[in-house]
Formats: C-alpha cells, sequence, structure tokens
C-alpha cells in the first residue's frame, strides 16, 4: 500500500489509539469485554502494524517542492501491512465504537477519562465519539483495497465513454 508521510497528523492518532487500547487490557478471565480489546489482540496488531508505519512518518527525507517554491510535496511510501493486522485493528475500533453507542461502562468511561485528560494529540473539547472518529480515518486510510480495474471503486451506473471508431469521424469530400 501507498501511505502519506502525513507527519504528526498518524503518529498522534497512532499513540492515541495505543493508549485507548493499553487502557483497556483487561487481566482478569472474566472481562465483559470483546477479546480483541480485553486480551489485548488489538493492541498486539496495532504494535506490529506501527513497526512497519513509524518510518514512514518520520521527517528525515529531503522536502520536496513544487515550482517556485509554491506548495509541498507529500513524500509516498511503499509499506506492506499484513491483512490480518489490519482487520484485527478494524474489529477493535469497531468494538470501541459499538461499546460507546451502547453504552458499555467500561468502554464509556475509558473513553470519557482519555478525552477529560487532553493529551497532547486531544484537542479541548474533544468529545469521545470524535476520538473513534480518528481511529477510525486513521483504519480507513490505512485499509484500502487494491483493485486492478481503474472504476472499480465506482457504482456500476456510471459507465465510462465507449472507445471511439474510426467511423465516427467524418470525412472530407475531396475537391473536385
Amino acid at each position: 500500500m501507498v501511505v502519506p508521510d502525513l507527519g504528526d497528523a498518524v503518529i498522534e492518532v497512532v499513540s492515541d489509539l495505543t493508549e485507548m487500547l493499553i487502557a483497556l487490557v483487561d487481566e482478569t478471565l472474566e472481562s465483559e469485554l470483546p477479546s480483541v480489546l480485553a486480551d489485548g489482540f488489538g493492541l498486539e496488531a496495532l504494535d506490529r502494524i506501527w513497526v512497519l508505519l513509524k518510518p514512514t512518518q518520520e521527517r528525515t527525507a529531503p522536502r520536496l517542492f513544487a515550482p517556485e517554491w509554491r506548495a509541498e510535496y507529500l513524500r509516498l511510501s511503499v509499506v506492506e501491512l499484513h491483512a490480518a493486522d489490519l482487520a484485527t485493528m478494524g474489529e477493535a475500533i469497531r468494538a470501541l465504537g459499538a461499546g460507546l453507542l451502547t453504552g458499555d461502562p467500561q468502554i464509556t468511561g475509558a473513553l470519557v477519562d482519555f478525552s477529560d485528560a487532553a493529551p497532547p494529540a486531544a484537542v479541548a473539547g474533544t468529545t469521545p465519539a470524535d476520538i473513534i472518529a480518528s481511529f477510525a480515518r486513521l483504519h480507513g486510510l490505512l485499509d484500502l483495497a487494491w483493485t486492478t480495474m481503474p472504476n472499480a471503486s465506482t457504482s456500476s451506473s456510471i459507465r465510462p465513454a465507449p472507445p471511439r471508431s474510426s467511423s465516427w469521424i467524418p470525412r472530407r469530400r475531396p475537391h473536385t
């Protein structure tokens, strides 16, 4: 997959998600939380993803500018992330969102505590729903489906124009 260098934005969201997953790992055997949260499977998957992703987000490469220094181009990196790790990370984020929607006391409490603590990545007034949305955006950025068809992501009702045949081009009559 191709990952843009977004600098601190990705680093902050990953560190927030890591803190959230650490807070929800439950050492007891009788946890009410989904196993992806309580057993730390989501945290392990995120750690494996971060090992591959972190070098792409560090500002050690030269900066690329457009002509006349008008804008900075984003540095792109190719990274191969494991589908199972992305699926586990997505499952953990879905479990957090479902826990917030259903009012699970452990998940809601952790999210409220996290938003109230206002870590450096969080801004004042961040709600638990905003935190979950930032996690989901990160997962969406990383979990883009590969396709060999350029129009595979468009709906079936939108079709490319058929190729023009040579019969469409009007012919000039020779002058007599």
